[in-house]
């Protein structure tokens, strides 16, 4: 009969309650399959920095505590892809977060020989596995078979904890030999003998592996898994062993208490599995090294013209890239890439791309989709390639592939189906003897010279220009139809509502309504059209005129103006059911805000008397401020050529959304209401203690800038001929 050495406790009180005075307390902190040190899902999950804030409070609950990461951190990532670091950056987080031990997964193996080793010697943290080599059949300098650690509780009684670690062998490269996992497990196991009381081994295998595993190597209590990508757990075994993995990307950790008792020899074990988010704090030495490597990250990416930083696209539902789903199946965001490749090439009669090309593995949470996550997306890069193949070669590789659940050769597919028949493409069914254009992921031509392609009748047309390119024009023309990063707000930061009332009710026959949050609101011809807001002292705005652009989530919008050089005047704050804003300034000053409510429609400009026509930006450094906008809102520059005159348009498609006018100064918004006589107008403002500013004009418009009692500029319009459709609204 198997002798039991582990239970499984049901509640956290059975290992942290009261017990035998006898009994010895340790804790286990488990990651595995970390591409990703900084937070993931908008910022909303993962984050190494979260995780070393709960590794700190364990080891503050009990001194007995380690960590471990169960391989697959040192590749795939956008760090690494745009940086070329090979891990460094994961190597350090994780040296800065105080890491114990780590297993090898197979990702290890993606970087070159060299840096691999190299990233041992760099780690502070010990290595261990027992059933990787290298070529010639010998240890990696650094790396330890198993290590056994003692812990002791008050008494003076003692545990000893064997670590072991075992990694899969899919990755077959010269300077890499494999034993079995199991035939590994049993060898270390019978080394040991009676040294260690219990064993914890980090396995980085497939689930299926690990339930071999666990059942014949019973003596292995626990086994912390890897590889998956989702949470999971299992028990395994005549002695009942339990398995546990976490959610990749630090989106969740395991957490396991364990109480060993001495005079019987058996451990109760605890595990729960905890989500990393935003209610975790950063611990500062970890983030300050991720955010190191961070900006090194994009400092790269804009040195190659690319903000990451950018809005580029917005999602009303979650765009799923994670692994576990991606591989298995149609996934959205499988699709809309695949579909937007099929788009790129008119000619094709179908897209066969891989689920390994698709390396986020994660959501994309609804709201704004930045630059950084399309190379989170595609972190390699790369291009299509255009391929023309027979049918029966191209039924045979995707037999092959649709074969491989799970893996990352199964194919993710565009106007290519299978049916219960076989494959069709294009609605009708695949013929053998017909030659296809398909589209693939780059495709190098020398494979034409193996089998399957070698006298198959298949070969390559051209490449297309980069996948990230592709996404982010797609993305971008569907950003067109969206609210965010649009002007949905008016509004006039004053002195006194009452007074601005009595004023701009006179001067535009304004009506006003007060909202239940206590915000007044001005209406013409019933519609709304500003919002009047009254300054306490000490405001972080002077009184004056702003825009309020839409945006999906203001929280995480005020990193990413910070980020691109603008300022939080006033935290995110709720207005209302639904409705959150916040108050900023771009880099030269110039006062906005940004709008969060559910069902805000995109911008469609009025041309009506009595409400805005149109808003211009005067700023000293008209680039960086295109660059700030442009990025933060996802709008486009475009120049303006008109009738003795050119400007630059910042704009949503073909919708203009303001102009950028060179100034000296501080920066600042301008809005233009629409009047049906400037003249009268401007009588109707100086008897209502308003001044005049400037007096302008266009071959379409007479515009004159005016002034509030208190300050506030504004210009008034009168439209004298339709503008030209590249042109303002006027």
């Amino acid at each position: 009969m198997t002798q039991i050495t582990l239970v499984v406790a049901q509640s956290v009180q059975e290992v942290t309650g009261e017990g035998p005075a006898h009994a010895v307390d340790f804790t286990v902190l488990q990651l595995n399959d970390t591409y990703d040190a900084m937070p993931v899902e908008g910022g909303r999950r993962g984050g190494l920095a979260r995780v070393a804030t709960l590794y700190q409070r364990l080891r503050e609950e009990n001194p007995n505590t380690f960590s471990v990461m169960i391989g697959d951190f040192l590749a795939p990532s956008a760090i690494g892809a745009i940086t070329g670091d090979s891990g460094l950056h994961m190597v350090e987080a994780l040296n800065a977060f105080g890491l114990t031990y780590a297993t090898m997964g197979n990702h290890e193996f993606d970087v070159p020989e060299d840096d691999f080793r190299q990233r041992i010697k760099d780690s502070d943290f010990k290595w261990i596995v027992s059933n990787v080599k290298d070529g010639k059949g010998a240890p990696f300098e650094g790396v330890q078979e198993r290590e056994i650690i003692t812990f002791h509780n008050g008494r003076g009684d003692s545990v000893r904890v064997a670590i072991l670690g075992v990694c899969t062998d899919m990755v077959k490269k010269p300077w890499l030999t494999y034993e079995s996992p199991i035939a590994s497990a049993k060898r270390q196991v019978e080394e040991l003998g009676d040294s260690a009381d219990v064993f914890v081994t980090m396995t980085h295998l497939p689930m299926a592996q690990d339930h071999v595993l666990g059942a014949e190597v019973p003596r292995l209590d626990v086994l912390l898994g890897g590889h998956e990508h989702e949470a999971a757990t299992a028990i395994v075994g005549d002695d009942a062993t339990p398995i546990f993995k976490a959610d990749s990307n630090a989106r969740s950790a395991f957490v396991h208490r364990f109480r060993f008792d001495p005079e019987t020899k058996v451990t109760t074990v605890y595990s729960e599995i905890v989500d990393i988010d935003a209610k975790l704090e950063e611990e500062p030495k970890t983030a300050e090294v991720v955010r190191g490597w961070q900006n090194m990250a994009y400092a790269t990416l804009r040195a190659q013209g690319h903000e990451p930083m950018a809005v580029v696209g917005a999602t009303a539902e979650p765009l799923n890239g994670a692994e576990a789903d991606i591989r298995k199946g149609p996934t959205n965001l499988g699709q809309l890439v695949a579909e937007t490749f099929l788009a790129e090439v008119p000619e094709a009669d179908g897209a066969y791309l891989i689920a390994g090309l698709f390396r986020i593995d994660g959501v994309i949470p609804p709201g704004e989709i930045l630059y950084y996550d399309v190379v989170r997306i595609f972190p390699v890069g790369g291009k299509l390639s255009v391929l023309k193949m027979p049918g029966s070669l191209l039924r045979m590789l995707l037999d092959m592939g649709s074969s491989k659940v799970g893996d990352g050769s199964f194919p993710v597919l565009a106007k290519i189906a299978r049916t219960d028949d076989g494959w069709t493409i294009g609605g009708a069914p695949m013929k053998d003897d017909q030659l296809y254009t398909v589209v693939y992921p780059e495709f190098p031509a020398a494979y034409f010279a193996y089998p399957p392609f070698k006298g198959s009748g298949a070969s390559k047309l051209y490449d297309t220009r980069g996948v990230r390119e592709i996404f982010t024009d797609r993305l971008r023309r569907d950003l067109v139809h969206a609210a965010t990063g649009t002007p949905c707000w008016a509004a006039l930061g004053t002195s006194s509502v009452a007074d601005a009332k009595r004023f701009y009710g006179a001067v535009f026959g304004w009506e006003f309504e007060v909202e239940p949050g206590g915000t007044t609101v001005a209406k013409a011809n019933g519609q709304p059209v500003a919002r009047i807001d009254e300054l306490s002292k000490g405001a972080a705005t002077r009184p004056g005129w702003m825009p309020y652009f839409a945006s999906c989530d203001v929280g995480l919008a005020a990193d990413r103006l910070q980020a691109l050089g603008g300022k939080v005047l006033a935290d995110p704050v709720e207005v209302s059911p639904g409705s959150r804003l916040l108050l900023a300034a771009d880099r030269s000053g110039a006062a906005f805000g940004l709008w969060q409510r559910e069902g805000l429609g995109a911008f469609a400009p009025d041309a009506k008397v009595g409400t805005v026509c149109w808003r211009e930006v005067v700023a000293p450094d008209v680039d960086a401020a295109e660059a700030f906008y442009g990025a933060l809102l996802g709008l486009e520059v475009r120049p303006f050529l008109g009738l003795g005159e050119s400007y630059d348009l910042l704009r949503r498609g073909n919708k203009p959304v303001c102009r950028l006018t060179q100034g000296d100064g501080t920066g600042s918004w301008t809005h233009h209401f629409l009047v049906a006589n400037v003249e009268e107008t401007v009588k109707q403002i100086k008897a209502s203690g308003g001044s005049i500013v400037e007096h302008e004009g266009t071959p379409f418009a007479k515009i004159v800038t005016v002034a509030d009692p208190w300050g506030a500029k504004f210009a008034i319009v009168q439209a004298l001929a339709p503008a030209p459709a590249t042109g303002a609204n006027l």
